[in-house]
């Protein structure tokens, strides 16, 4: 009887090797396969045999290992991506009056670093004597990172104060102009206060002369005590 013999060739022993198995979002990683001869990896990525890929969400990555019989073999690995952490701070848009404060909060990491010696509270409380911008950095509990900036604005409302000419029927008389609207005024009961030339214009009587003096003045856009000489 004739025989044959038929050479059974072994598939190629395909391993996959990732730098990072999960990243944080933006991050790359590079995989790397051995044990084959050439490789094709699916997804159009090439036939190198290490890619180095960005995914945006978890995703599985397959490669095809070619022996030097042409034999054949498939492999996949997954990569897990962390989302960054989304970072609010509240308010939104503070504003506060010349020598105020206010705190700024934020959410949604679960560490935070404030910039400027800040701290690492998701709190802090801010006073600002000109308006000034503050960064915090936001940490996830997978290590990933991201930062929001806020703005925390600081208004003046625009004053100033003369006392009237000294003549015996206006004596102690101050009159206060602003450019900026006065849609309010908050002053001493014992006060009296001519507010007919408002909203750029108005005259106190009864303040003590050469001395200073403040008040509570609101515009359109806050309430702020303001101090006059």
């Amino acid at each position: 009887l004739d025989s044959v013999t038929v050479t059974v060739n072994p598939l190629p022993d395909i391993i996959l090797i990732a730098s990072q198995s999960a990243i944080c979002e933006g991050e790359q990683v590079a995989i790397l396969a051995e044990g084959a001869v050439t490789f094709l990896w699916g997804g159009g990525l090439g036939t190198d045999a290490e890619i180095f890929v960005s995914p945006a969400s978890t995703t599985e990555f397959g490669v095809t290992g070619y022996s030097l019989e042409g034999c054949l073999k498939e492999e996949s690995i997954s990569i897990i991506v962390h989302p960054l952490p989304v970072i609010n701070l509240e308010p939104t848009a503070p504003i506060i009056c010349k020598d105020g404060e206010i705190t700024i909060t934020a959410s949604g990491a679960s560490a935070y670093l404030w910039n400027g010696g800040l701290g690492e509270s998701a709190s802090v409380i801010l006073q600002p004597s000109e308006t000034s911008s503050y960064q915090v950095t936001g940490i996830s509990t997978e290590g990933c990172v991201d930062s929001q900036m806020i703005e925390v604005r600081v208004h003046v409302i625009p004053v100033s104060t003369q006392p009237w000419p000294d003549t015996q029927c206006n004596s102690g008389l101050y009159q206060v102009t602003t450019s900026a609207e006065i849609t309010a005024l908050s002053f001493p009961a014992s006060w009296v206060v001519d507010t007919s030339q408002m909203p750029h214009f108005f005259q106190i009587s009864s303040a003590p002369q050469g001395t200073a003096f403040s008040l509570t003045l609101a515009d359109s856009l806050l309430t702020c005590p303001v101090s006059l000489e």
